[in-house]
């Protein structure tokens, strides 16, 4: 089930304007989650896409 958010998050994540994305991101390093570092480094990759 939390994949299931993760994967909805991540993918609402990846069509927001920069100024969101930085917002989510930075505020993802400091929630717990049970997926240490894969979502972060997904995060950084949508945020350096084209």
């Amino acid at each position: 089930m939390i994949y299931l958010i993760y994967a909805v998050v991540l993918l609402v994540y990846w069509f927001c304007p920069k100024y969101m994305q930085v917002v989510m991101l930075i505020a993802n390093l400091f929630i717990p989650d049970s997926v240490p570092v894969i979502d972060e480094v997904i995060m950084v990759a949508g945020l350096l896409k084209g």
